[in-house]
């Protein structure tokens, strides 16, 4: 094998990169759901509903952050280019 070039070390830094994040949204994720689901457990019996369960807390925790990302990232993006609307 050659020398190492300067885009070799920026390939595997970008690689560490990827996977670093990866793995703490895949950590943020689980946990997130776990606490939902911990809250949930906390939160229905007084409430006359069901309590749920670790599955049920992970496909409620994935539509939360399918429907929430997309709007704090425009909120994020306005705020970036100065355009938020003033309330």
């Amino acid at each position: 094998m050659g020398p190492t070039t300067a885009w070799d070390v920026i390939w595997w830094g970008l690689l560490a990169t990827i996977l670093f994040r990866m793995v703490a949204f895949a950590g943020a994720f689980l946990l997130s759901a776990w606490l939902a689901m911990i809250f949930w457990g906390i939160a229905a019996p007084r409430i006359g509903l069901p309590v749920a369960g670790y599955d049920t807390a992970l496909i409620a925790t994935a539509g939360l952050w399918l429907a929430i990302s997309p709007m704090a990232w425009l909120v994020a993006f306005r705020v970036k280019k100065g355009s938020v609307i003033d309330f």
